[in-house]
């Protein structure tokens, strides 16, 4: 029996997929920067979490339109 919690997880990191996917076609910064961050934490190099730093100040960047 498939349980309601597998089901849930499935279906958010689908609608998560989708959602970053959008993203990063709205926003090429953010998608550079996540494969920076991804190459990062895969190798266990210091300085994912200034990448993570410089996403959160594009993404404020871009909500409040500063950025095109």
């Amino acid at each position: 029996m498939i349980s309601t919690r597998l089901i849930r997880r499935a279906i958010l990191s689908w609608q998560n997929w989708r959602q970053r996917k959008v993203l990063h076609r709205a926003c090429p910064i953010l998608a550079d920067l996540d494969r920076q961050e991804r190459a990062y934490r895969r190798s266990h190099k210091k300085g994912a979490g200034s990448i993570a730093e410089q996403k959160r100040k594009a993404m404020t960047a871009l909500l409040s339109g500063k950025v095109a």
